[in-house]
């Protein structure tokens, strides 16, 4: 019973990882929260990273994230109808990344 219930938390506390900020990256998302931007979603598995960069487009309808998880390139497709998306691309020293999506309603 007891590997029942933790089977049952695990999805759960993995969703939470996912839809949370992480400290590791938190001082990169600082500047740009001042600037109205808001983080959505992460995107991979966080970690000691060597150097981040950015994409955003005003006028591209999608924007697609991109990352590399355990040597497997992921992505993801964001439509920009009502809000802008703006992806942090952050790199690993294994050349793994992960990606923080951020946004900020259309003016």
């Amino acid at each position: 019973m007891k590997i029942l219930k933790v089977f049952m938390f695990f999805p759960i506390m993995c969703y939470s990882c996912n839809n949370r900020e992480s400290s590791v990256y938190g001082s990169e998302l600082r500047s740009w929260k001042e600037e109205g931007w808001s983080f959505k979603e992460e995107l991979g598995k966080p970690g000691k990273y060597i150097f981040v960069s950015n994409f955003k487009s005003d006028s591209a309808s999608t924007i697609n994230a991109i990352w590399v998880q355990e040597g497997k390139r992921e992505e993801k497709e964001f439509f920009q109808k009502d809000e802008s998306i703006l992806i942090l691309n952050f790199m690993k020293n294994d050349s793994d990344s992960f990606v923080v999506v951020m946004s900020k309603e259309k003016q």
